[in-house]
């Protein structure tokens, strides 16, 4: 998770451009565009109706005085079984760690999280509950915690105050293998969503991931903000800066800085009708 500016950003940039010359999903090349467009609305929504692909270079600043650069790619995709499934990935393909004094290159671990829909209202919001998983495909072993881990999470989404959106994300982490020489997981995310909707698809949200680590006795209360947008009812950008006050454990990061670049699109496996 660390790294030299230009790498990262570089590599961020590439991969927005791949992504915008591809045709609208489930369409064949030279086919016009589905009429479908999105709003800020299922831009910051983790429970929304569309695909989405994020890519987010995103910068560290370390309170040891190193920093940290990577480039995370994270698609969110819903399914229609019966039940509504909805699962997203993280992972950090471009990763450069200078904390150390020394430049650490490549891959972190891959986040896999799946939330089965259990209820959902127009007042009452829409909940989602299931497992999440982590893999140490992390290349090093700064780069990652080098264990297996599952656990629960719970998802909400309310939309029912006009013009706000209100949301939480629980995670809870156990590692259960993994090398035998690295120290055991178990920690918890919180993580609040606080959005307000602005006119002309601009939208302002805070979302702070909370953690507890009970394995290591800490905990991290930052403070967030985001500035986004949507563009032409299919690009989703957004600045969010976070800072880490020192009024619980020691923070470990002074402050990190993220760049959004995503792309809604509906479901390949729905109906043509259902897209729209």
């Amino acid at each position: 998770m660390r790294a030299r500016g230009p790498k990262v950003w570089s590599l961020a940039a590439t991969a927005v451009l791949a992504l915008a010359v591809l045709p609208a999903s489930g369409q064949e090349l030279g086919e016009p565009l589905a009429e479908r467009l999105y709003s800020a609305e299922d831009a910051a929504d983790f429970l929304s109706k569309p695909w989405k692909f994020n890519v987010q270079p995103t910068y560290e600043r370390q309170a040891s005085g190193g920093s940290t650069g990577y480039l995370l790619l994270q698609p969110y995709l819903r399914f229609d079984l019966g039940l509504l499934l909805w699962t997203r990935f993280e992972w950090q393909v471009a990763q450069v760690d200078d904390d150390s004094g020394s430049i650490t290159a490549g891959v972190g671990d891959l986040q896999w999280l799946n939330l089965i829909g259990l209820e959902a209202s127009e007042t009452w919001g829409r909940i989602g509950a299931g497992p999440v998983f982590v893999f140490p495909t992390a290349s090093s072993s700064e780069l990652g915690q080098g264990k297996y881990q599952a656990g629960p999470a719970l998802g909400y989404v309310n939309r029912a105050v006009k013009g706000w959106q209100f949301a939480l994300l629980i995670q809870q982490f156990f590692s259960f293998a993994g090398d035998a020489d690295r120290s055991r997981v178990s920690e918890l995310k919180l993580q609040p969503y606080i959005t307000k909707l602005l006119g002309d698809s601009w939208y302002v949200q805070t979302k702070p991931v909370i953690e507890v680590n009970f394995a290591k006795g800490t905990n991290s209360v930052p403070l967030d903000l985001v500035v986004g947008t949507v563009l032409n009812g299919r690009w989703s950008l957004y600045l969010e800066a976070t800072v880490y006050p020192n009024w619980t454990s020691p923070p470990t990061t002074d402050y990190k800085l993220t760049l959004n670049a995503g792309y809604l699109f509906p479901s390949p496996l729905s109906s043509p009708l259902s897209r729209r």
